[in-house]
């Protein structure tokens, strides 16, 4: 006969579980990671020189395999058709699968499945961009 354990509250980590009318839920971690700026500031800002450095203008934000690129940023020049703008830090998951939005004017930001560099195309300068590149992360 097959031995079953009983998990009891005590068994549960604090820092991963919560426990609801009387029920377990999963408390998810999420990691914040800082994206770099791989195109120099000839090429590439931020719409108030202050935020340059900023992680909040620029980050990777992970919970389990789900995962959000957050960019704000304003083209010195224009981009071309492919130009490598940021870059994912070495321990940071990479995306399993291409993660591509096109802008209001018909620029593009993506970042390729597996690759840490987030590549962009058309885009203009002097034009300040806000976007998010959502996908799942490995």
């Amino acid at each position: 006969m097959a031995v079953k354990k009983v998990i009891r509250p005590e068994d549960l980590h604090d820092d991963d579980f919560d426990i609801v009318e009387n029920k377990v839920r999963v408390r998810p971690t999420i990691k914040i990671y800082d994206v770099k700026y791989v195109a120099p500031d000839t090429v590439i800002t931020t719409q108030m020189a202050v935020d340059y450095t900023k992680i909040g203008r620029h980050y990777l934000s992970v919970a389990g395999i789900q995962g959000n690129i957050h960019l704000d940023f304003k083209m010195v020049i224009d981009s071309g058709p492919r130009r490598a703008l940021y870059t994912l830090p070495p321990e940071a998951p990479t995306p399993v699968q291409l993660i591509e939005e096109q802008t209001f004017d018909g620029s593009s930001v993506w970042v390729d499945a597996g690759s840490r560099t987030v590549m962009g195309n058309g885009l203009k300068a002097g034009t300040r961009y806000i976007l998010n590149l959502g996908g799942y992360f490995e």
